[in-house]
This record gives structure tokens, sequence and C-alpha cells, in this order.
């Protein structure tokens, strides 16, 4: 039973860190394109 305890925790991780990445991945990108719009505003003046 303990085997199969500490593989359930195990995946149970791996799925918690996958999803964090995934999410921080996703959310990246609009700030990346915030920073270039304020970028280009800045050129602009």
């Amino acid at each position: 039973m303990g085997t199969r305890q500490s593989v359930i925790i195990v995946l149970a991780f791996a799925v918690l860190i996958g999803g964090v990445v995934f999410l921080s991945r996703a959310v990246e990108p609009p700030r990346q394109t915030e920073v270039e719009v304020l970028d280009n505003s800045d050129f602009q003046r």
C-alpha cells in the first residue's frame, strides 16, 4: 500500500506542477504584449 500511495502522491505533484507551468506559460504572453505596448508608447514620445 505504501508504494501505491507514494506513486499517487508523485503523480499528483506532477499534475500540479504541470498545471502551474501551463498556466504560467498561458499568462506570460499577454504581459509581454502589454510591456511591448508600453515600450512603443515610450518610443513615440
